[in-house]
C-alpha cells in the first residue's frame, strides 16, 4: 500500500491571498471611501443648513423680543388702563395707566375691581380712590377666545378716565343753569326791590310811630322782619346767579375760619349755646378772601340749623398734595342718602325756614375757585354731617 504524503507549510507562514480576493477587498474599500465621502458632504449641507435656521431663528427670536419690548413701551405710555384677565377672572398682566386709574398697588386690583364683573361689554365704574376723590371710570371689554376651540381663554378690560370730562359736563350744564337764573333773578330783583323798599319804609315808619298801638307796632315789626328776610333772599338769588369775579390771595387761615365764625355766633362766640372748633392744619390758604368767608359761614350756619340747641360743630383746614380742604363736620342727624343728589340744587331745603340757597351758594363759591363741595358718604368724627371744600393750589386756573 503506498501512503500519500501531505504538505505542510513551514511553521508561522500563512497561506498567500490571491489577486481576486486583493481586488474584491479593494473595490469594497473605495465604496466605502465614497460613501464615507457622500456622508460627509451630506452632513456638511445639513450643518450649513442648521447654521442657517438657527440665523433665521435668531433674527426671529430677536424681532419678536423687539416687538414684546415696542408693545412694552406702548403698553407703558397708554393714557388708558389695560387689564389681562384669565378665564377664572384673575388679573394676569396690566399697565401702569390701571393701577394709576384704579389707584392700588401691584396684587391690590382686586378690591378694586370687584365692581367690574358687574358690567357687559361696555360701562362705567364709580368709586373713591385712597384719597377719597370721586373718580369715574368708562370700560370696555373684549373676549379673548382659544386657539383650539371655541372656549374663552380671558378677557382684556381696557379703563379709560372720564372722571375730569364728566366734571366739565356738570359745569357747564351747572353753568347754564346759573345763567338761566341771573337772568331771571336780574328781572325779578329790579321789579321786586322797588316795591319792597317802599314796604320797608313805611313798615319802619308805622314800627316807630307813638301814635300807634303796641299791637299795631308788632304788626309793623313782623312786616319790617318779613320784607327784610325777602330782601335777603333776592339778595342770596343774586349771589348764587352772579358769584362774580375771583380775587385770589394768601390768606391767614385762622383769621378767615374766626371771622366766618363770627359771622355765625357774633364776635363773643363762647356766649352762645353752640360750640364751633376751629382746627388749622396749614397757617395760609389760597383764595378768594370775601367769598371763601362766605362759603364756611354758610356751612357752619347750615350745620347749626341742622343739629339744633347746643350744637357742636367743627371746621378743619388743612393742605393737600394738590390743594387744600376745609371740612365742617358736625353732631347732628347727618343727611339722607337720598337728599345727597339734590343737596346743591338752588331752593332744595329740608328745614321749613330754609331758602335753599347757602349750599348751592358755597357749591357755586368752590366751583368759581376751580374746587368742588361734596358732602360725605360717612359720618363724621362728632356723628353727624360731614362737608367738605376741596381747593386748588396756587397755581391753578379757576372756572371761568
Amino acid at each position: 500500500m503506498t501512503n500519500a504524503t501531505t504538505q505542510v507549510a513551514p511553521s508561522g507562514r500563512q497561506p498567500s491571498l490571491d489577486a481576486q480576493t486583493l481586488e474584491q477587498f479593494a473595490s469594497v474599500t473605495r465604496d466605502l471611501q465614497s460613501a464615507f465621502d457622500q456622508l460627509a458632504g451630506r452632513a456638511q449641507v445639513v450643518e450649513q443648513q442648521l447654521a442657517a435656521t438657527n440665523r433665521r431663528l435668531a433674527a426671529k427670536v430677536s424681532e419678536l423680543d423687539d416687538l414684546h419690548e415696542d408693545l412694552a413701551t406702548l403698553l407703558e405710555a397708554l393714557p388708558c388702563g389695560v387689564l389681562v384677565r384669565n378665564a377664572d377672572g384673575n388679573t394676569v398682566a396690566r399697565n401702569p395707566a390701571a393701577s394709576r386709574l384704579l389707584d392700588c398697588e401691584r396684587g391690590d386690583e382686586m378690591q378694586a375691581l370687584e365692581g367690574l364683573t358687574q358690567h357687559s361689554s361696555t360701562g362705567r365704574l364709580s368709586f373713591r380712590d385712597r384719597q377719597g376723590r370721586h373718580r369715574l371710570l368708562a370700560i370696555s371689554r373684549a373676549e379673548l377666545p382659544a386657539r383650539s376651540d371655541e372656549s374663552l381663554r380671558g378677557e382684556v378690560l381696557l379703563l379709560d378716565d372720564l372722571t375730569e370730562h364728566d366734571e366739565l359736563v356738570r359745569r357747564v350744564a351747572s353753568r347754564n343753569k346759573m345763567a338761566a337764573i341771573g337772568t331771571l333773578s336780574a328781572g325779578l330783583a329790579h321789579e321786586i326791590r322797588n316795591p319792597l323798599n317802599a314796604v320797608v319804609g313805611f313798615a319802619s315808619l308805622l314800627a316807630k310811630s307813638e301814635n300807634n298801638s303796641e299791637k299795631e307796632r308788632r304788626w309793623a315789626e313782623q312786616i319790617l322782619a318779613g320784607a327784610l328776610e325777602t330782601n335777603r333772599i333776592l339778595t342770596g338769588l343774586v349771589d348764587f346767579a352772579r358769584p362774580g369775579e375771583l380775587e385770589r390771595h394768601s390768606l391767614e387761615t385762622l383769621g378767615l375760619l374766626r371771622e366766618a365764625r363770627e359771622l355765625v355766633l357774633g364776635p363773643v362766640p363762647e356766649v352762645s349755646p353752640h360750640r364751633v372748633e376751629l382746627v388749622c392744619k396749614t397757617t395760609q390758604i389760597i383764595g378768594d378772601h370775601l367769598k371763601l368767608r362766605q362759603a364756611l359761614r354758610n356751612l357752619i350756619q347750615n350745620a347749626i340749623d341742622a343739629c339744633g340747641e347746643q350744637a357742636r360743630v367743627r371746621v378743619t383746614a388743612s393742605k393737600t398734595i394738590d390743594g387744600y380742604l376745609l371740612c365742617v363736620e358736625d353732631n347732628g342727624p347727618g343727611v339722607e342718602e337720598s337728599a345727597r343728589e339734590s343737596l346743591f340744587e338752588p331752593f332744595y331745603t329740608g328745614r321749613a325756614s330754609g331758602t335753599g340757597l347757602g349750599l348751592a351758594l358755597t357749591h357755586a363759591i368752590a366751583e368759581l375757585h376751580g374746587g368742588h363741595l361734596e358732602c360725605r358718604p360717612e359720618r363724621s368724627s362728632l356723628g353727624g354731617a360731614h362737608f367738605s371744600l376741596r381747593l386748588p393750589g396756587e397755581g391753578a386756573s379757576p372756572l371761568t
